[in-house]
């Protein structure tokens, strides 16, 4: 069993550390029962790519999954799932969303792929324990020997409420998510042992990336970050063992991957393990240090850490780094290299005159000579300015700060011509009532709608048009032909103005239920797309979205609906 967490860095479980004592915490009792890798680096700040790499022992760029985007691992390459399942394992993936979907092609060889979750603006994921539910009732079903694979993307959501196992809720953190799924994880162990699984299966616990929420160094977004505060991540391997053996319980110091994980699975399923062509790296089995604690692969071995996120998103192409023994390299231009042995927050830069610049840089550009790699050229600062200030902007939209809303204003004068930029700010303009703000920006960028509801609720004049979704919003009770869906595709707007103009009570509700229904659907879309450039846009989303303000929102702004609004304000809160 494989348990792969989003957002989880090497400094959320620190074995010894008074916030583990629980007992019954699942974090605990890996630290107590297995062998603990301190230096285990993703070989991605993509999970999709580190899953892939795990399931494939092989680097993202020779497994052609590179991004949590349409990559795809080729048809002729073995996946382990698939060789479990020839040698009889019962197969199931089990993942809380995106960005590991059913759709990422990550399901090979997985008799169940379980993704399925009902979404609702205030629910986007599917949490730790109910998860591992799934997995339980899945295991009990079946009874046989299997392999699982669990992706958590708890860690994403710090604003998402949750309960400790006495029912109080917990303060809305990163930390209490972490708590979460330290208890979910305890529940899990609990359960397992019911079953008497706990002591024969091998489970692996594994950070995919680091705490998203913390990025002090020059990567303005998270999977640009090729240090260690975002690549170093935690690793735990509970071997299968007797019953009345006692549980294995060291540490391995020296630098491993994810890819070893990878190469470690092939090996407990004595399987053969192909090498890519022309592959200059090493990758080794870990498999030998569950039975002893010695190192038997090369310790100063160079490890490639890398981040497609900028080709993905059409900003620059990959970023590259090496991690060698305590150095990390990274191929800019000059080479940048940091020993993070006495710099752990990696923030000086080696000295080109220090004699051991010259070789490290001279080893590392060798490497990517001979796989043809470029040096990192950096995305466009204004494009990282904006998905930098839409992470202040979305994290909270309804108590957005003076400065993040000053920001916002400056962006868009200086970036007149990006629609989006626009668009939040005119959204944003509605929620708070600042008709002049919507007034104006909606001059600029000749939106009528964002003018006329801006005007009308100032009671200033309004120029008035009978054309398409505009009629929808000039309508009077006593002379009024609404346009089909042909003349205004807006679906939603249709059934808003169905639902004003609707007189019989009975009707009304009807009506109201059933733009109730699609208002929600579009509210967990827009939530989704936003929620999206928080977190560093890591989803396969349309990242040209949120746009504007929606047109059923503009049209319930309007006065002579002010008491539908709040109605509506009301259903939501519900």
């Amino acid at each position: 069993m494989i348990i792969g967490v989003e957002s989880l860095g090497f400094n959320q479980i620190v074995c010894g550390q008074k916030n583990l004592q629980n007992k019954h915490g699942g974090f605990k009792q890996f630290c107590d029962g297995a062998v603990r890798f301190t230096h285990a680096y993703a070989p991605s700040t993509m999970s999709q790519a580190s899953i892939a790499s795990i399931l494939t022992a092989k680097n993202p760029q020779e497994n052609g999954l590179w991004d949590n985007g349409n990559s795809f691992i080729p048809a002729e390459t073995e996946i382990i799932s698939e060789l479990a399942l020839k040698k009889g394992f019962k197969t199931a993936f089990f993942s809380g969303g995106a960005p590991i979907l059913k759709k990422s092609g990550l399901g090979q060889g997985f008799e169940k792929f379980d993704d399925k979750i009902s979404l609702t603006p205030k629910k986007i994921f599917r949490g730790a324990k109910n998860n591992f539910q799934l997995f339980l009732k899945w295991r009990e079903k079946y009874k046989e020997k299997f392999f699982s694979l669990i992706y958590l993307n708890d860690l994403l959501f710090p604003n998402q409420t949750t309960k400790n196992n006495a029912g109080e809720v917990r303060n809305l953190s990163y930390q209490s998510q972490l708590s979460e799924i330290d208890e979910s994880l305890g529940f899990l162990i609990k359960k397992m042992k019911q079953q008497k699984i706990w002591d024969s299966t091998t489970v692996i616990l594994v950070g995919l990336n680091g705490q998203s929420s913390t990025q002090p160094h020059r990567s303005a977004v998270q999977p640009l970050n090729l240090f260690s505060q975002n690549l170093h991540v935690p690793f735990f391997i509970k071997p299968s063992h007797k019953k009345r053996d006692l549980p294995i319980n060291w540490t391995i110091n020296k630098n491993v991957s994810l890819t070893d994980l990878g190469a470690t699975l092939f090996d407990l399923l004595e399987a053969p393990l192909s090498s890519p062509p022309r592959r200059l790296l090493d990758i080794s089995s870990l498999k030998s240090v569950l039975i002893s604690p010695q190192v038997t692969w090369d310790e100063d071995r160079l490890i490639l850490l890398e981040s497609a996120w900028p080709i993905w998103r059409g900003l620059s192409n990959s970023q590259l780094a090496l991690k060698k023994g305590h150095f990390l390299i990274v191929y800019n231009n000059p080479i940048e290299i940091y020993n993070s042995l006495i710099d752990q927050n990696e923030s000086t830069k080696l000295q080109k005159k220090d004699p051991l610049y010259a070789k490290l840089a001279n080893e590392a550009q060798n490497y990517f000579n001979q796989k043809g790699y470029s040096q990192n050229i950096p995305p466009a600062k204004q494009s990282l300015n904006k998905i930098s200030l839409a992470k202040q902007i979305w994290s909270n939209p309804g108590q957005i700060s003076k400065r993040s809303y000053k920001s916002l204003r400056k962006l868009v004068r200086n970036m007149p011509w990006d629609d989006q930029l626009s668009g939040w700010l005119a959204k944003i303009a509605l929620s708070k009532n600042h008709w002049n703000t919507l007034d104006n920006i909606g001059a600029k960028t000749q939106n009528p709608f964002w003018s006329y509801v801006a005007r009308l609720n100032q009671g200033k004049p309004t120029q008035l048009f009978m054309k398409k979704c505009f009629s929808l919003f000039t309508y009077t009770y006593q002379s009024f032909k609404k346009p089909n869906i042909k003349e205004c595709p807006d679906e939603l707007l249709i059934k808003a103005v169905d639902w004003t103009l609707e007189k019989d009570r009975f009707k009304k509700n009807i009506k109201q239920a059933r733009f109730l229904r699609l208002y929600n659907e579009s509210l967990t879309s827009e939530k989704i797309n936003a929620y999206n450039f928080t977190i560093g846009l890591r989803w396969d989303t349309d990242i040209q979205k949120p746009k504007g303000p929606l047109l059923a929102d503009l049209f319930l702004a309007l006065p002579k609906n002010k008491a539908y609004l709040k109605q509506l304000k009301k259903l939501i809160k519900d």
